[in-house]
């Protein structure tokens, strides 16, 4: 190749590569780049428009305490359980005091736990009663949804849930739209031992029928009364009205109920949980 040639083809590529620089911005628009708008905040360095990962709005929640006599240990989650409602689950809201009660959002008859029948320190008669609730629905006075619920930040899907009997505000508070920390989802977790006598009520405060079925859980078709204690469809609970589930289980294992009324919308809805039957022993 000639030297003539060579620098030929050099300043020929120059001249192509400030032509590129020249012309770009033209191509593009001469538009500068848009950043999104958290990205801006990070390079200003300030945070203040930044969601914080914890509310901390009840940082005494995490604190190791003992209430009507139940320990709870410390917790290192954002928002961990309320601890007056920790304890209510374990002894019954009828075997803690009106303090405790008053602390919690959950009503006198919500869990009412008694009977040692097998003299072996714990109660064996345990009625349960849980109503619908409804998460993220909207609300006929505004453009917004009431009773929020974030499955993740900003993410607030309708949802149904079942969940424990409650008194006062379905609110935090006055000032909020969020749910109170008792109507969550998933739908509670129902612990009970074998050989338990257990009385689930299903009060039906939603506006569509329901069921409790006990998805693999040995227990009779029907109650000592003869009505149905199945929870199919077939035996809805209509809006307003409220229909008690009998159960003795007799085998150990993680099982689940669920609503199975239009099975498959429902469930997906949220109306299901688990059931966890554990083998009986002394004072558990």
């Amino acid at each position: 190749m000639s030297i003539r040639y060579f620098s030929f083809l050099v300043i020929l590529f120059a001249g192509a590569v400030f032509a590129a620089v020249k012309l770009a911005p033209a191509l593009t628009g001469g538009n500068p780049v848009n950043l999104p708008e958290t990205a801006r905040i990070l390079i200003k360095g300030d945070s203040s428009g930044v969601e914080k990962p914890c509310s901390n709005e009840h940082p005494e929640w995490r604190q190791a305490q003992e209430i009507d006599g139940v320990s709870i240990d410390a917790s290192p989650l954002c928002e961990p359980d309320n601890p007056y409602d920790v304890a209510a689950s374990v002894r019954g809201t009828n075997n803690i005091s009106m303090q405790t009660l008053m602390q919690t959002h959950l009503s006198e008859d919500a869990l009412v736990m008694s009977d040692d029948l097998d003299k072996d320190g714990d109660p064996d008669v345990i009625r349960i009663k849980l109503e619908v609730v409804e998460l993220n629905g909207s609300s006929p006075d505004g453009n917004f949804l009431i009773n929020t619920y974030d499955i993740a930040p900003g993410l607030q899907p309708g949802l149904w849930a079942f969940a424990p009997k409650s008194s006062g505000m379905a609110l935090k508070n006055f000032n909020s739209m969020a749910a109170n920390p008792l109507l969550r989802a998933p739908s509670p977790t129902i612990r009970v031992e074998q050989g338990d006598k257990v009385y689930i009520t299903l009060e039906n405060t939603h506006y569509l029928p329901h069921t409790i079925h006990l998805h693999g859980v040995d227990h009779p078709w029907r109650t000592a009364g003869g009505e149905d204690n199945d929870g199919m469809e077939e035996h809805p609970v209509m809006p307003g009205t409220s229909h008690t589930y009998e159960i003795q289980p007799r085998h150990a294992g993680t099982m689940l109920y669920h609503c199975h009324v239009q099975t498959a919308q429902h469930f997906m809805m949220g109306l299901q949980g688990m059931f966890v039957i554990e083998a009986n022993r002394p004072n558990n």
